[in-house]
């Protein structure tokens, strides 16, 4: 009976750490590569920007942030942020950045989905807009285009924090 009880408690303990290590407080501008990764664990993806290595720190499914460590040449910290952000999506402009731009700047989308009828492949990015609204953010492909140019954009209410939906 005692092992039955302790597997689930085991599991919602991994779990827990697991959150607990990306929303560790940052560490301060200067520390390691290796220290980074001590502190917050492997990366969900590294980037080379120029001379900058960027670490990306992806929540997930649910997850409504998104961290980066951006790394100078000598592996030092220059500085971590949370990235789904409006000033950050709004970098971005429709015909001229690119799926590479996105992943770079914002990480991983939460979900990929496609709409036939427009025929896009739309990235949507979860996020708190200023601190309180639970939001979307979907950016829009063409599947066809090689280059991955980002067709279109629009943010909206998610659905998946609003209790009263259906």
């Amino acid at each position: 009976m005692k092992r039955l009880f302790f597997l689930p408690v085991f599991f919602i303990m991994l779990l827990i750490s697991g959150c607990a290590n990306m929303y560790a407080p940052p560490l301060d501008p200067g520390a390691t590569e290796e220290e980074v990764i001590t502190r917050h664990g492997k990366p969900t993806a590294r980037y080379q920007e120029g001379n900058q290595t960027l670490l990306e720190y992806a929540g997930g499914y649910w997850a409504q942030y998104a961290f980066f460590a951006t790394l100078d040449s000598n592996g030092r910290l220059i500085k971590w942020e949370q990235v789904r952000t409006d000033e950050k999506f709004s970098t971005f402009v429709p015909g001229q950045s690119t799926k590479a731009d996105l992943l770079k700047t914002i990480g991983h989308p939460s979900e990929i989905s496609f709409i036939r009828l427009n025929h896009y492949e739309v990235w949507s990015y979860r996020y708190k807009k200023a601190l309180s609204w639970d939001m979307l953010m979907h950016f829009m492909f063409n599947p066809d285009d090689a280059t991955g140019t980002l067709q279109y954009m629009e943010s909206g209410i998610d659905l998946l924090y609003d209790a009263g939906s259906e």
